[in-house]
């Protein structure tokens, strides 16, 4: 049973001398730790930011104007947008879905109802970026 104390005894003498070191080591350790985090030097670090806006679409109706007068049951939505843009246009009557040309131009024939008919026009390019103009055109019977 001695051994076995002796061995405790001077196994926890070598643990706390072991301690007892880090600790008077510990600050000379962390100055040096600091030393090196100060030497490091910083690099300056300069974003670039390069912006081009430039509209996705342009979407132009030349026919029929907007609040026009229509003497027939249909018109033909005539305009310009980019190339191979595809054309959606709805009212409560009726929908059309249309590719736009290579040069970018448009014709849609479109039904109407007697009376007011609001007519969304939106135009979609590659992205699904859309433009959307909107028309009301009056359709009558009677003469004018």
């Amino acid at each position: 049973m001695k051994k076995d104390v002796v061995v405790a005894v001077l196994v926890g003498f070598i643990l706390g001398a072991g301690v007892a070191v880090a600790f008077v080591n510990l600050p000379k350790l962390m100055k040096k730790g600091a030393q090196l985090t100060q030497d490091v030097p910083k690099s300056k670090i300069t974003p670039t930011i390069s912006t081009t806006i430039t509209p996705s679409t342009t979407l132009e109706v030349t026919e029929p104007t907007d609040e026009s007068i229509a003497s027939k049951s249909s018109v033909n939505i005539i305009g310009k947008t980019r190339a191979n843009n595809t054309l959606v246009a709805v009212s409560d009557l009726d929908g059309v879905i249309k590719t736009a040309s290579e040069d970018g131009s448009f014709s849609l024939p479109f039904k109407l109802t007697e009376g007011g008919n609001k007519i969304y026009i939106a135009s979609y390019d590659k992205n699904g970026v859309a433009e959307t103009k909107i028309l009301t055109v009056f359709y009558t019977t009677e003469e004018l």
